[in-house]
């Protein structure tokens, strides 16, 4: 069996490193792949039976599938799904847990997995990150091979530490600082690029220089105050012909019930995107990106 799923391929976010990292302990796996979801949506990752997917679409033809994104609910008699769960790690943690009694020394990654996908923060936690809010700080860069070499000396290092530890160690140390020191130019900078478009802040970056660090759109809120939600364009590196497109909704829930009704999946969906009520993203052809933004900023003012 194990010969037959011998490859992981996860999200390349914090929950992603994180369900790979207890499926692998859980399976005694070694080979990682990290993927977007657009990869698998648009058949640019070769998928078969051997290849067990967490925190992605389904993909047909893969050997088993973990997931707890909205939008992949009408996939969800085809694997292990479960879309009120804060984070996939969630989900594989439970499933493997009862037949995998040491995987409970990662409780403490799952809460912090459960806490930043779903973004449950304080204004707190985004000036004063704890470890693993750090560790998903230093995740996600802009060139793909060094990623995924921190992703998989990440997951090997949080195999036998804790974040804390982890933390310390000087290749971790030196991303962490440098991923920090990159969001405090952003702050700084990313005001160039916002329209506040109703109740949207609206970043577009697909003409921002390629340098323009990368940022935390939760830090949009304290930035323009009394706003529901953000939606953000970016070019697709090795893609030039596509833009992706993201939003989710004020964290701090200055708009309160009213936001309950505005699924943000649902709109992603009608272009090819998906995710949660709460957060969801897409990607299209660039020659569509003014009248998809649009269309998206419009929807979100119609339903609050």
């Amino acid at each position: 069996m194990r010969e037959q799923r011998s490859r992981i391929i996860a999200h390349t976010d914090f929950d992603g490193v994180i369900s790979a990292l207890v499926v692998r302990e859980a399976l005694g796996l070694d080979d990682v792949v990290f993927a977007e979801p657009w990869m698998l949506r648009e058949n640019s990752l070769a998928v078969s039976k051997r290849d067990i997917i967490v925190d992605l679409p389904y993909a047909e033809g893969c050997g088993s599938w973990f997931d707890h994104h909205a939008s992949s609910a009408p996939d969800a008699a085809k694997g292990v799904f479960d879309q009120h769960a804060k984070s996939c790690a969630r989900v594989v943690f439970e499933h493997f847990l009862k037949q995998h009694a040491a995987l409970e020394r990662f409780r403490p990654l799952v809460d912090a997995a459960d806490k930043i996908d779903s973004a449950s923060f304080t204004k707190d936690d985004l000036d004063d990150p704890d470890a693993c809010g750090k560790l998903s700080i230093a995740i996600r860069g802009d060139e793909k091979r060094k990623d995924d070499e921190f992703r998989l000396f990440l997951l090997n290092m949080l195999s036998f530490q804790t974040a804390e530890q982890v933390i310390a160690q000087p290749i971790i140390k030196k991303r962490v600082e440098e991923k920090l020191k990159q969001l405090t130019e952003w702050k700084e900078k990313i005001g160039t690029y916002v329209t506040l478009q109703g109740t949207v802040i609206l970043v577009d970056r697909t003409a921002a220089p390629a340098d323009l660090p990368r940022g935390q759109p939760f830090f949009l809120y304290l930035m323009y105050p009394g706003h529901a939600v953000y939606v953000a364009a970016d070019l697709v590196k090795y893609e030039p012909d596509r833009v992706k497109i993201s939003a989710g909704k004020n964290i701090f829930d200055q708009y309160g019930e009213r936001l309950a009704p505005l699924d943000l999946g649902a709109i992603m969906q009608r272009y090819g995107g998906g995710g949660h009520r709460n957060a969801a993203g897409c990607s299209v052809d660039k020659s569509k990106k003014e009248q998809v933004l649009k269309e998206i900023v419009a929807a979100i003012d119609a339903a609050l």
